[in-house]
């Protein structure tokens, strides 16, 4: 893989410095490389080759601001403003063709949405504390918006299924893991909001480390290399 990786960036680096094409291998269609856009959608965009390089452009130069930047302790705010940004580049990059630049930033995060839950699927649901932060987290994921400036905080608690529903479905064993009862009319609404609480705070943590695993994809070559 690392070889593979390293011939991608000689090519890549080749195609910058002497404005050279990729023929595509399948379909023999002629495109320019650009990472940010995977193959299937770039060679249905080939036609905008002068768009695509600037677009390409606009993402390295923004790959070389962004690996300068730590990631610890970094919060999903600020990640989701790190990746805000890329798509803000994208539409200066191409600012003469909006179609082109609404087009490669609904790729990017439709491609984005998709890895995100993809990540939430591997997440661990053995409590039912997890079960719920899971449902929170792909309720969350599916509807982001990767290209506005949203509070991730309210987000999560507007995405948490209803409390009341879920409590309902649990059997006896996982109330009393999860509220120290075992029938639901012993339950109070503090112990709804407790419950709230915590697994508000356990989103947080789990959308961070999600958003965080994403980051790092788009500070590789090939971002979408592993889907």
């Amino acid at each position: 893989m690392r070889y593979v990786t390293d011939r991608l960036i000689i090519v890549f680096n080749l195609a910058r410095t002497t404005k050279m094409n990729l023929r595509g291998s399948d379909s023999g269609s002629v495109t320019i490389w650009c990472p940010i856009i995977p193959e299937e959608d770039i060679r249905r965009l080939s036609s905008q080759r002068k768009g695509l390089q600037e677009i390409s452009d606009a993402f390295h130069e923004w790959q070389a601001v962004m690996r300068g930047k730590s990631i610890v302790g970094t919060s999903i705010g600020i990640l989701l403003d790190r990746i805000r940004m890329l798509m803000i580049n994208v539409g200066i990059a191409v600012g003469q063709n909006r179609s082109l630049a609404e087009e490669v930033q609904d790729i990017i995060s439709t491609k984005l949405r998709t890895g995100s839950l993809g990540l939430v699927t591997e997440m661990e649901s053995e409590s039912p504390e997890d079960k719920l932060v899971k449902k929170t987290l792909a309720m969350f994921f599916a509807k982001v918006k990767f290209t506005r400036d949203i509070d991730p905080l309210e987000n999560i608690r507007a995405a948490m299924p209803d409390l009341k529903a879920f409590v309902s479905d649990l059997d006896a064993i996982d109330l009393f893991r999860m509220f120290g009862v075992t029938k639901v009319t012993d339950l109070d609404e503090s112990r709804y909001s407790d419950i709230k609480i915590k697994v508000t705070k356990m989103a947080m943590v789990g959308s961070t480390n999600v958003i965080k695993r994403i980051f790092l994809r788009l500070l590789s070559p090939d971002p979408w290399d592993n889907d």
